[in-house]
């Protein structure tokens, strides 16, 4: 057994007389590749990082994004207002015209009314002064004709009398 033990270890070390160089070589390799989990992790990191940049970046844009639609949707309401506000105010504008209008034509018809009532009273009043006059006239003729017949009358009366008196 001992013969065994003792073969047992000279083979080990025997295997383990180039072990040094392999086992250097073994240590650059893990430093390698630690370098490479390194840089790996890094790039993880970095990939992680730019996911979460660009996960903010897209909740930023959802958020501008809302908030654009949600302004658009105020413009519309503001245009939808302003145009029916312009279009009541349009209707308001012909009205005060057609009102204004309506106004104008009735004082140009109440003036005319006023014009043709003014006349019809001067024609009125110039019928009745004519036929005033007509009748101050024959008045005047009927008192001429009256006071030429009492004068006549009474012509013939002292006529009558200065006869009655000589005879």
């Amino acid at each position: 057994m001992d013969v065994i033990i003792n073969e047992q270890n000279a083979a080990k070390k025997k295997a383990g007389t180039g072990l040094q160089p392999i086992k250097a070589e073994m240590k650059q390799l893990q430093k390698e590749i630690d370098v490479i989990k390194s840089q790996q992790d890094a790039k993880h990191e970095s990939k992680e990082n730019f996911d979460k940049q660009l996960d903010e970046i897209n909740e930023r844009r959802k958020k501008l994004r809302d908030s654009r639609d949600k302004l658009y949707k105020e413009k519309e309401e503001l245009r939808d207002n302003y145009y029916g506000a312009l279009v009541v105010f349009q209707k308001q504008q012909y009205l005060i015209q057609d009102i204004a209008w309506m106004t104008d034509m009735k004082k140009k018809i109440q003036t005319r009314e006023d014009e043709k009532d003014r006349r019809k009273k001067e024609y009125e009043e110039r019928r009745e002064r004519i036929t005033k006059e007509r009748e101050d006239r024959k008045q005047r003729e009927d008192d001429r004709k009256q006071r030429m017949e009492d004068k006549k009358k009474r012509e013939v009366d002292n006529k009558r009398i200065q006869e009655e008196q000589a005879r």
